[in-house]
């Protein structure tokens, strides 16, 4: 029993371990798209792959998602490009910030709240 025991926690440490690995990717993703793009976070956070042309190189926020009603065109550059190309690569997920937890959903906005906070913090201390 002890050895199952012990089997079942090194599995779940290292999806943990895969999960805090893909949530910190995504993080960074996030600050990096709305870096590059100024497109809202709401936007980011529920951006899918089939709303981004990387060989035309634009993002379409779709106007069921962009508070004017209106669909929106972003030019997206070359560096957003390539990084997008990368991560698109290794996704198994419609979403372009899949939850780290679910790929079926997207990642949360509480997620990335903490994540904003850390960053704050951590900038405070280094001052």
């Amino acid at each position: 029993m002890e050895r199952v025991m012990k089997v079942l926690a090194e599995k779940e440490n290292s999806q943990l371990t895969e999960e805090k690995k893909q949530s910190k990717i995504s993080e960074k993703l996030f600050l990096f798209i709305a870096l590059f793009t100024a497109a809202c976070s709401g936007n980011i956070l529920v951006m899918r792959w089939d709303e981004i042309s990387l060989s035309e190189k634009i993002l379409c926020i779709p106007k069921t998602k962009s508070k004017n009603g209106k669909t929106l065109y972003i030019g997206l550059a070359d560096k957003l490009i390539e990084v997008l190309q990368t991560r698109k690569l290794c996704s198994k997920s419609e979403w372009v910030l899949p939850s780290p937890t679910d790929n079926s959903k997207h990642i949360s906005s509480s997620t990335m709240h903490r994540a904003w906070a850390k960053i704050r913090k951590k900038s405070r201390n280094t001052e």
